[in-house]
């Protein structure tokens, strides 16, 4: 499965009140739709449209975002991730977590740029060095 486009098409991300300890962070990601369009006279791409969304709780920060993922794949296949979303909302494991991972990756940079800017702490996790850390002298 080939990513064709990749496009955001909503910011919202607010901080209510300063961070607080013991503060909860609740991250969602949601397959919001799947359509099937035309390229060309015969081709056909699949676009999935997604949200996601991290809460600082209680009542301290919200950021979600909004967009959309095409992607190319064969016409039998396009039919039946389509199929398989309209009877229940669900991705084929054969292809969702592909498209996960692709959806997230970007999600969560953006996600983190936007907490960046409103002084929140990553949703995620951050590579660290902590004082003990020994640098390697192997240059090769």
């Amino acid at each position: 499965m080939g990513l064709v486009s990749f496009v955001f098409t909503k910011f919202d991300a607010e901080k209510k009140k300063e961070l607080q300890k013991g503060m909860q962070l609740k991250q969602d990601i949601i397959i919001k739709g799947v359509k099937v369009k035309k390229v060309g006279k015969t081709g056909e791409v699949i676009e999935i449209d997604f949200g996601a969304r991290v809460d600082y709780s209680p009542d301290i920060a919200r950021i979600s975002i909004e967009g959309a993922a095409t992607f190319v794949e064969s016409p039998e296949d396009t039919k039946t991730i389509k199929a398989s979303f309209d009877k229940n909302k669900k991705l084929p494991a054969k292809w969702g977590v592909n498209i996960l991972n692709i959806i997230l990756i970007r999600a969560n940079i953006k996600i983190l740029m936007l907490s960046q800017d409103l002084n929140l702490p990553p949703h995620i996790g951050m590579p660290t060095i902590g004082a003990n850390h020994k640098v390697s002298e192997y240059i090769g």
